[in-house]
């Protein structure tokens, strides 16, 4: 059986999945096709050709398409009804007015509860979705047994950690909701003297003062006025209570660039800014080990599955290890924001219809790829100098362990907000040096965002951090150092670092780069960042690859088995 399922109904991270007899044969984000980050204001178009395209399928042979919301805020998965204005609509937008198979929305939280348990390892589990807002929501949990999901509790919009994230992430001068991860990671640098601005958020479902206390009880059904007008109330809120703390917000400032390497200068930022993401931090983490240990002792429970956007706040994740310890499991799926959604409608409507087979999302390259003769012909065509290698991770490791910063493009793209090995930036771990550069010269970011490494299992990974048992393969959990000697570059102010597992098996190709990285450092370790630079999507297609190294300060690109260097 074989079902589509999509997310972008909420006009950002827009993307395809395609699933059939419990494998995941495509997925793609619409942002990685139009090369517009997070697709804002976008359907999932180009992606929906590309899943069908890459597997081969033709749309009038798949049997349902689910969609990871619905926008009528009632059940968890209705079938739309083929006479109805919301197919003709769908059918005109994302499908070039094709028929369509058997449609369902799909509520928007359930989608994310589902992407998270049914591709879990776990066969019960307590399940968290927390973001923004979703179908009048912003926070779920469930009880998940076999193949059933029963939701628990619910929160409203003026519960919403999503929310917060954004408006605090405005009011340091970081950015956009699009920049909520730098907001945790300036938090590392930072004092929670804040922290009593959101005590309101300690209690569920409490936070903002609600719709109905500003009198907009109408909006609660109406999605644009609930991200318009009330958003508006509530950040009102937010700027009285920072106020009356004595803080004073930070605007972003005009960019200025180096005149010799023309990096992005960044000013330093503010110590009020640094202590209120502080302060946001500690009482996010505080608050999601109070739900989770309330629920996981309610029922009984010793797993937890996480998604929604915020569940890719890694540090409140991965301090879950130490503040439950009875937890035994935690996971965070790859796609936790709302480019998870399409996997989530995909399964869920799977589930409905009978087929409960599990995906496997271990490996989340699931994306494009380029074949050696593709890449040939597109170095050729722009008559790049190039070195064909009898073996890339030989030649690549070379360059790293000699201090190089190398672009790495293997294989298919990933899916999510993190390189996991196909589309990567790689670095010896050991020279904070090198993350300066890759921060300023080749990101044009702020210098002080942290790196992941990346660590095959074994004994290397189980002396230097803590709960190293439980590293995830998708960099979903920081954990935190107990030996630093040889990880300046990974390692973050707080002292924890976002660790990949790496468990590809010995004949892929990133596992033999950290192999060889092992033979010539002692460490099968790597610094693993994006191949992207600033406000851009991940690289998808090799153009876009060789654009990166020529107009940044990386050295080298390691493209299928090409060596392209400066």
């Amino acid at each position: 059986m074989r079902c589509l399922g999509l997310s972008g109904g909420y006009r950002h991270d827009a993307a395809a999945c395609l699933v059939e007899d419990g494998v995941i044969l495509a997925y793609v984000e619409e942002e990685r096709l139009s090369r517009q980050r997070h697709a804002v204001g976008s359907g999932p178009r180009r992606c929906i050709d590309w899943v069908l395209e890459e597997s081969g399928v033709e749309l009038g042979d798949v049997d349902a398409v689910g969609l990871a919301w619905n926008p009528h805020f009632d059940g968890d998965v209705d079938e739309i009804s083929a006479d109805s204005p919301e197919y003709a609509e769908l059918s005109a937008s994302a499908f070039a007015g094709r028929d369509l198979p058997k449609t369902f929305y799909v509520d928007h939280h359930l989608a994310h509860a589902a992407s998270a348990y049914r591709t879990s390892p776990y066969r019960s589990s307590l399940v968290l979705t927390i973001d923004g807002y979703g179908d009048a929501r912003s926070m779920v949990v469930y009880r998940a047994d076999g193949d059933r999901l029963v939701e628990l509790a619910s929160a409203g919009l003026q519960h919403s950690w999503g929310w917060l994230y954004q408006m605090v992430t405005e009011h340091t001068g970081l950015g956009s909701w699009q920049h909520a991860g730098k907001t945790m990671a300036l938090a590392a640098l930072g004092t929670p003297r804040y922290a009593g601005v959101f005590d309101e958020f300690r209690t569920f479902g409490q936070g903002f003062p609600s719709p109905e206390e500003v009198g907009m009880a109408d909006v609660v059904r109406d999605n644009r006025r609930l991200g318009g007008a009330y958003y508006d109330e509530a950040e009102s809120w937010l700027g009285s209570r920072l106020q009356q703390y004595g803080f004073e917000a930070s605007r972003p400032r005009s960019p200025r660039y180096d005149r010799v390497t023309g990096a992005r200068l960044h000013p330093p930022v503010a110590d009020a800014a640094a202590d209120l993401a502080s302060s946001l931090q500690k009482t996010f983490e505080e608050y999601l080990e109070d739900i989770a240990s309330t629920y996981l002792r309610r029922e009984g429970l010793e797993h937890l599955c996480v998604a929604g956007g915020v569940g890719l706040n890694c540090k409140a994740m991965g301090s879950l290890l130490t503040r439950l310890p009875n937890l035994r499991g935690i996971y965070v799926p790859p796609v936790a924001a709302d480019m998870g959604g399409a996997l989530g409608a995909a399964v869920e409507v799977l589930n409905a219809l009978g087929d409960h087979r599990r995906p496997d999302i271990t490996d989340a390259r699931l994306g494009p790829s380029y074949s050696d003769g593709d890449i040939a012909g597109i170095l050729g065509s722009y008559g790049i100098s190039h070195k064909r290698s009898n073996d890339i991770a030989a030649d690549t490791a070379d360059l790293v362990a000699d201090g190089r910063v190398v672009g790495w493009f293997q294989g298919r793209a990933e899916v999510g907000p993190r390189a996991l090995g196909a589309r990567s930036i790689v670095a010896r771990p050991d020279r904070d040096d090198l993350a300066w550069r890759a921060n300023t010269q080749i990101k044009n970011r702020e210098p002080w965002r942290p790196f992941s490494p990346s660590v095959l299992p074994g004994e290397y990974m189980n002396t230097r951090w803590k709960h190293a048992d439980q590293a995830s393969p998708h960099m979903a959990l920081a954990l935190d150092a107990v030996d630093v000697d040889g990880l300046a570059a990974v390692v973050h102010d707080d002292g924890t670092s976002r660790v990949q597992r790496v468990a590809y098996g010995e004949d892929d190709p990133y596992t033999a780069l950290l192999r060889e990285m092992e033979k010539r450092t002692g460490a099968p370790a790597v610094l693993n960042t994006s191949l992207n630079g600033r406000e851009e999507p991940i690289v998808t297609r090799p153009p876009e690859a060789l654009k990166l190294l020529f107009t940044s300060q990386m050295d080298a690109l390691a493209m299928g088995s090409f060596l392209i260097t400066k």
